[in-house]
């Protein structure tokens, strides 16, 4: 006999017995029968650890109304009740243990799912961040734009920014696009030795001002801003946001989410008018 059933038998033989030729409703279902039958069924069921306190949660044994026509029913009627009553009391502890155990195990499995999306969330941008840097190696300049422009569109999708590919309306070339709290945002992204200079943003800032009011930019250069681009006065300036190379690495390195530096950069631009906040000012 299982340790459990060591607990339960002494007072489910006191029911029983008081109980063994009453028509009582068998807790492990079908009908009942006489002892012969009840019998072999009770001690069967403690091969299952959880059959007896389940009948008792469920709420078997409740109704004794059958030893009514006994011989001194109210005594066994009073006998029965404080059987189960025990045995209830018993399984109390059971039921709170298996509780216990079950939330264990939940939180187990919620640790274990959480690690495994971590695990895969950081090897995936492992990826984008050896993508990134294999571009070092590509010489030729509009092949390693392009590329450039692929790996803004996996990096902005990795940080569920709903981005779009680079694509061109009314002979208008954008690089892409990407959506960040509610905002949309045009993409324009730069791979060249030198900085990018005023034409640039000048360029950039038409291509904001042609769209809607709440459109926003965010111009990406490799190699930072001149003096002299950060001087420009164009309609669409107020409306992007600059990120250079070492805004790039910070974030691969993950020393900044991209979430939280594109914040951060907005943010000072509403407060300062200046739409160029450096990583090292940051971090």
């Amino acid at each position: 006999m299982t340790y459990i059933g060591m607990i339960y038998w002494p007072y489910l033989m006191q029911f029983y017995i008081l109980i063994t030729w009453g028509q009582f409703p068998a807790p492990w279902g079908g009908s009942t029968g006489g002892a012969g039958d009840l019998f072999p069924r009770v001690r069967k069921s403690f091969k299952d650890k959880s059959s007896i306190p389940r009948c008792l949660r469920r709420g078997f044994f409740i109704d004794f109304s059958h030893l009514g026509r006994w011989e001194d029913s109210e005594l066994k009627i009073k006998k029965a009740k404080n059987s189960v009553s025990a045995l209830r009391k018993q399984a109390s502890g059971y039921f709170q243990l298996k509780e216990e155990e079950e939330r264990a195990k939940q939180r187990k499995e919620s640790y274990e799912k959480i690690q495994k999306e971590k695990e895969y969330s950081r090897a995936k941008l492992v990826t984008i961040k050896n993508n990134f840097l294999s571009m070092y190696t590509i010489e030729n300049p509009m092949e390693r734009g392009f590329a450039f422009e692929r790996f803004l569109n996996d990096f902005f999708e990795y940080y569920d920014l709903d981005p779009r590919r680079s694509f061109k309306i009314l002979g208008e070339q954008i690089d892409g696009a990407f959506t960040f709290e509610n905002t949309d945002y045009l993409v324009e992204a730069k791979w060249q030795k030198d900085p990018v200079n005023a034409g640039d943003l000048y360029k950039f800032a038409g291509k904001i001002s042609g769209k809607l009011k709440i459109t926003m930019g965010l111009f990406v250069s490799i190699n930072g801003f001149s003096e002299e681009s950060l001087l420009v006065d164009a309609p669409g300036k107020k409306s992007m946001i600059l990120m250079d190379g070492a805004d790039l690495m910070a974030i691969l390195e993950e020393r900044i989410d991209l979430t939280e530096l594109l914040y951060r950069k907005r943010r000072y631009a509403s407060e300062t008018g200046n739409i160029y906040l450096k990583i090292c000012n940051i971090l």
